[in-house]
């Protein structure tokens, strides 16, 4: 992770981050009033994710993300606690249900893309840890 790539507490949430340059993070905190500083220090918690993290926290998190989209920077509003609800994610079959064998009924979300014509079906059954290792070390050998 780095500062240009991570999560911010924005006043009402988080959003995410995802700036591909140094000229996009730059634009991220200009876009905020931010003050700019050294932007090479891009680690998760130096100085540019101090200065983001300041002129994001007192600010709503759907303002946030539309001062870095218009800016240029990728963004989005993380969604919280409410995602296994969210109607546009339900709509898309963002998640299922599956059973995990320690914890029981999980809501799980799927992965970020999926083809029309790919079949794949979710998997109801989650394995424990390691319980599927040879599986995977054999589909790779």
């Amino acid at each position: 992770a780095t500062a240009a790539r991570r999560f911010y507490r924005a006043a009402d949430g988080w959003v995410a981050l995802a700036a591909r340059s140094v000229t996009e993070v730059g634009s991220a905190l200009i876009g905020l009033g931010g003050a700019v500083p050294d932007l090479r220090d891009d680690t998760p918690t130096g100085s540019v994710a101090t200065a983001i993290e300041a002129a994001v926290a007192s600010r709503p998190a759907d303002e946030v993300v539309s001062i870095w989209r218009r800016a240029g920077v990728p963004a989005s509003r993380v969604v919280g606690s409410t995602w296994g609800t969210d109607a546009d994610l339900d709509a898309n079959s963002f998640s299922h249900v599956a059973i995990e064998p320690n914890f029981g009924r999980c809501r799980v979300m799927r992965g970020p893309g999926a083809w029309s014509r790919s079949g794949v079906v979710p998997a109801r059954r989650l394995p424990s840890p390691g319980a599927d290792t040879d599986a995977v070390i054999e589909a790779w050998t």
